[in-house]
């Protein structure tokens, strides 16, 4: 479980989606990236999500949330 003050993101590893709960107020756009910085998914938000996460290769991915003028990384794994 990756757990910053804002965003709770589970599982990670994960194989087939992985789940988002925020507690930032508002539309949240969210953008998957490879380590070679190619973005390979994205989408928005409010609150909570479930990211469907089965198409992505296995290896480390950033996840990367933005609302407003508040920004916030993340790695996950993925592992099948």
């Amino acid at each position: 479980v990756s757990n910053q003050n804002s965003f709770r993101i589970f599982p990670n590893p994960a194989s087939k989606n992985i789940s988002i709960l925020s507690l930032w107020n508002g539309s949240i756009k969210y953008e998957i990236f490879d380590m070679m910085g190619r973005k390979i998914l994205q989408g928005s938000f409010f609150k909570e999500i479930s990211v469907d996460i089965e198409t992505l290769s296995d290896g480390n991915y950033i996840l990367h949330f933005q609302s407003n003028d508040k920004i916030e990384h993340f790695k996950i794994v993925v592992k099948k």
